[in-house]
């Protein structure tokens, strides 16, 4: 009994050295600090995995009257915890390799844009930094459970950081809410194959795992739609696109910003949210409002066909960065 408790001494110990070894969060990190999160990850896995092994052996050989008291659980929550800090600072290093990548969505004239293309230069970027990083991590985190989790942390914290964004943009024509309807869907692409990205054989991502980065991306599209929408029309529009507990006056008022409109022009528009915030959103439209949404639908339907072909694109661009990666020696995994 004395001897489990030295174990538990220790082991806490060691727990609260691995956490002081993680590199500073949401910081861009160099290769061997990311490798260094890696075995940190790795260590703090099976540390904890051996708690409950050494337990069900102490329990077996300990006096019966303390058997009950032999218990490593606080020592694995610890080990846990260590798992769970240093893959979100795994998660913030991808993310400050995609700050260049969003600055330069932002400095795009959306407010001048004059007609669709491909995807822009900041998705290829993007798709870049996915092909050179995520592989590598995967080679160097032994549990394959951890490299799941990171694809889901990173999904849920980097969308929303995308979505920040669209609001750091200045004014955005229809035709720049267009194209980022576009550029966004190549994003999707990106990240629904984020767990099986450069993986041979090539395996499809798992079916739970696509469904949460379609809802995420959605909540990005429909604010997308919603700029998209004239001044008009853009309360209702608002208001039926997106969830109830989600909308916002300060939002709201952004998002008129995006259209170019002063405080003043948008006043009118706003108090009408605020007066009517409860209405049901199935409220029939007027007629101009109507017209003006079609138009937006129609626009929306062309944008669709050509996200479908940038689909594509950005999946042979995917491989093309991987056959490269490949014939280059000094950037295959150590």
């Amino acid at each position: 009994f004395d001897l489990h408790k030295l174990f538990q001494s220790h082991l806490s110990g060691y727990s609260k050295c691995l956490l002081n070894k993680l590199p500073a969060r949401n910081a861009k990190l160099k290769e061997s600090e990311e490798k260094l999160l890696c075995l940190i990850v790795n260590t703090a896995d099976y540390c904890g995995t051996t708690c409950g092994g050494m337990e069900a052996r102490m329990k077996k050989q300990v006096d019966p009257r303390f058997t009950e008291q032999v218990d490593f659980k606080n020592e694995h929550a610890e080990f846990e915890s260590v798992i769970a800090q240093a893959m979100k600072t795994l998660v913030a290093a991808l993310e400050a390799k995609m700050e260049p990548a969003l600055s330069a969505m932002n400095r795009m004239p959306w407010g001048s844009w004059e007609s669709v293309g491909d995807q822009s230069d900041y998705v290829n970027q993007i798709a870049t930094y996915v092909s050179q990083s995520v592989p590598i991590y995967r080679s160097w985190l032994s549990n394959a459970s951890h490299f799941r989790f990171f694809c889901d942390a990173f999904v849920l914290s980097f969308i929303p950081l995308l979505i920040q964004h669209i609001f750091k943009c200045r004014r955005i024509s229809e035709a720049g809410v267009s194209q980022l309807l576009l550029d966004f869907t190549a994003i999707k692409t990106i990240l629904v194959g984020l767990p099986t990205v450069e993986q041979i054989p090539p395996q499809a991502p798992p079916a739970r795992y696509i469904k949460n980065v379609q809802k995420e991306m959605s909540k990005a599209d429909l604010l997308l739609k919603v700029i998209m929408t004239s001044p008009e029309s853009m309360v209702e529009r608002y208001k039926t696109l997106i969830p109830q507990d989600a909308q916002k006056v300060d939002e709201l008022t952004k998002i008129f910003e995006l259209k170019g409109l002063t405080r003043n022009e948008a006043k009118p528009y706003l108090d009408s949210f605020s007066s009517v915030k409860q209405q049901v959103p199935s409220t029939p439209q007027p007629p101009a409002m109507a017209a003006a949404s079609a138009l937006s639908s129609q626009a929306l339907d062309t944008t669709a066909q050509k996200a479908k072909e940038v689909g594509d694109k950005m999946k042979k661009f995917m491989g093309d960065v991987f056959a490269k990666r490949q014939d280059s020696p000094a950037s295959k995994p150590p």
